[in-house]
């Protein structure tokens, strides 16, 4: 398990929340854009910046502060969110010398999940 997350776009810190209630020893840190929602994130993370992660730079000297950066729900309302990614080095524990990886840690793949259509497969 991650000792130290990055949650990019935290809003009011559930899922670094969340996180934490997995691992309690985690160090978790939020970034959110909103100014009113970094107020109910530090109640439940240990720090939180209000940054505007497309043309500000990241803090808590990202990407050595955090094993983990999550970019939960803030990548389909970034104008550039490839530029985001681009710019984000992996993490050292995410790097590995597994040769699929490379070395250089990567991504996982997402894919949004309709759950009207999950619901439907289902019946």
């Amino acid at each position: 398990m991650a000792r130290a997350v990055v949650d990019v776009g935290c809003n009011a810190g559930a899922l670094g929340a969340a996180y934490r209630g997995r691992n309690p020893n985690a160090v978790v840190l939020g970034i959110e854009e909103d100014a009113g929602a970094p107020a109910t994130a530090a109640s439940r993370l240990d720090e939180v910046a209000c940054v505007d992660v497309e043309t500000q730079p990241m803090p808590f000297d990202l990407p050595n502060a955090a094993d983990r950066l999550i970019y939960g729900d803030i990548l389909k309302h970034l104008r550039d969110p490839w530029a985001l990614l681009n710019d984000a080095r992996p993490p050292r524990a995410c790097r590995t010398p597994h040769r699929r990886r490379r070395g250089r840690g990567g991504f996982p793949r997402l894919r949004p999940v309709n759950p009207s259509s999950h619901r439907a497969s289902r019946i």
